[in-house]
């Protein structure tokens, strides 16, 4: 099922904030999302330079430097070589 475009508040794709990934088409939302840890504005569905459109939607409120190691680990076909499990998440 896709979700439709989410685009509430213009708040900008800065380090820390989880983004709803998509296709760059309307209504192409799916469950996907992304942490951003880099400040990345050229996907913040307001900038009008970029094609792309996603919106932010939360934040990482503690432990951002995990975030930023799990980020660093090596892959290969952008998946990971060792698995990375999120044990617990707490939504609030």
């Amino acid at each position: 099922a896709r979700l439709p475009s989410w685009k509430m508040q213009r708040i900008t794709n800065d380090v820390g904030t989880l983004s709803m990934a998509n296709t760059g088409q309307p209504q192409s939302g799916g469950s996907q999302f992304f942490i951003n840890v880099a400040h990345n504005s050229f996907l913040d569905w307001f900038d009008r330079s970029s094609p792309s459109a996603h919106p932010v939607f939360g934040r990482v409120t503690e432990n951002i430097d995990l975030v930023k190691k799990i980020s660093m680990v090596r892959t290969r076909d952008d998946n990971p070589l060792q698995p990375i499990k999120m044990i617990s998440v707490r939504v609030s």
